[in-house]
């Protein structure tokens, strides 16, 4: 039946929303003279939502209401949960309780609720641009509190880091700020530029963002090395790896130990030797492929047995490419494309007081992408031999530098560095490879 007079009905609706901790069994059929709210929550899959159902069916058989819960199988799921709304409007229940997935824009069903005389009540999260009445904590203060108390445990040093819902609910937005608010205070830094449906990072809180990153894959490994801990069966190794032909006996030796040990994996990752070397040190990396001279105040090292050798990417059509091998005076004229780690380590060593006079149109983290710039006839790359395809069927070629210019590769640890079993291996297999004990 349609009651007339719905204000009581708010109340004890209310009511019901406040007492969430209790578990109870599943409600009955709606009493026949008894009032009946329609409640929507945002996922039938979470282990919240559904204590939340539970304190709820508690609290209206204590009070006597009858309750109508539907729940989307998932918090993306905006339009499931519209349809659960209009379905409670179309039965013409009293009153209609909705925690929203999307609280910044008005839906549909709030005219069919207003035409039906239904009052619509928010919990857990608001709408954001509408009067609706909310029930539930205040969510920014809930984000500083968690952030006083990180910081409080951890002495007010070290890393924070947020990982949010999606900022459509106004509840995880607010209490995004509020954590935000209070770091924001404690740092000294503005993290965040907040507009009306959007949160913009600072190059501070780009920082934190990257950091928060790091943490995450730290834990990762973590797990991964206390599963292998012990077990020569399995495991994961994660290496950060230069750009280079001699990775050639890195993979060899892979494929000895997954041919042996198939449960093993490898995860390698390209960059320039600081990228790397911060990252081993942070513990991300167990290893790292560097072309660059080690700190051996830092590093245990192999030696790769072949150095790579220095020269000139560039289109087969090209004038220099008329000459065998290139000399330093032939790129002082022409556009160049180098590596951000030859630009800063390795052009003012090979260039000396010509350096300044370099025309350097590009930098490149990859060597293949600035084989694609060549191409297109951007420049001519200086890098490594043996990086990108010149053979018959391409545009390109590779000319070395004269007097010959080479450096060499190595495979560094970090010391004292303690390895899983599958990194003990492959650290086994890399000396018998190289035929040469660790420095």
């Amino acid at each position: 039946m349609i009651l007339r007079n719905r204000r009581p009905f708010l109340l004890l609706l209310s009511c019901v929303l406040l007492l969430l901790s209790a578990c109870g069994k599943p409600m009955g059929q709606p009493a026949k003279e008894g009032y009946v709210a329609g409640v929507v929550t945002k996922s039938s899959s979470s282990e919240y939502w559904m204590t939340l159902r539970r304190g709820m069916e508690t609290a209206a058989e204590e009070l006597g209401i009858d309750l109508i819960i539907l729940s989307p199988d998932s918090e993306a799921r905006v339009d499931v949960q519209s349809k659960m709304v209009e379905t409670l409007v179309k039965r013409e229940v009293d009153a209609i309780a909705v925690s929203p997935i999307d609280s910044y824009n008005r839906p549909e069903y709030f005219d069919m609720a207003e035409e039906k005389g239904i009052p619509i009540v928010s919990y857990d999260t608001g709408f954001a641009d509408l009067d609706v009445p909310y029930i539930g904590i205040d969510t920014r203060k809930a984000g500083e509190a968690m952030a006083r108390q990180l910081a409080e445990a951890l002495g007010h040093k070290g890393e924070a880091g947020i990982v949010s819902g999606g900022l459509e609910q106004q509840s995880h937005r607010q209490r995004m700020e509020g954590f935000a608010a209070y770091m924001e205070n404690e740092l000294g830094k503005k993290l965040f530029v907040r507009g009306n449906y959007n949160v913009r990072l600072t190059d501070e809180g780009m920082l934190l963002r990257k950091r928060a990153e790091d943490i995450l894959d730290m834990v990762d490994k973590t797990q991964d090395e206390f599963k292998a801990m012990g077990s020569i069966m399995g495991g994961d190794v994660r290496i950060g790896c230069a750009e280079s032909d001699g990775i050639k006996h890195l993979a060899r030796r892979i494929k000895a130990i997954q041919k042996q040990y198939p449960a093993i994996r490898f995860h390698l990752y390209s960059g320039d030797t600081d990228d790397l070397s911060e990252r081993l040190d942070r513990g991300l990396f167990d290893f790292a492929v560097i072309a660059q001279t080690v700190d051996l105040s830092k590093y245990n090292y192999l030696e790769f047995p072949e150095a790579d050798t220095w020269g000139v990417i560039m289109r087969k059509d090209s004038p220099l490419a008329q000459k065998e091998k290139i000399r330093i005076n032939d790129l002082l004229d022409l556009p160049l494309i180098v590596s951000r780690q030859g630009l800063r380590e390795d052009i003012p060593k090979l260039f000396g007081e010509k350096a300044d006079r370099l025309s350097v149109k590009a930098t490149i983290n990859l060597t293949y992408n600035g084989s694609i710039l060549t191409r297109e006839g951007v420049g001519y790359v200086l890098t490594f031999e043996k990086l990108v395809d010149i053979s018959e069927q391409s545009e390109l070629c590779f000319r070395p530098l004269t007097p010959a210019l080479e450096t060499k590769l190595y495979f560094i640890w970090k010391k004292y560095q303690v390895f899983t079993s599958a990194a003990e291996l492959l650290l086994t297999e890399m000396r018998e490879q190289m035929n040469i004990a660790a420095v």
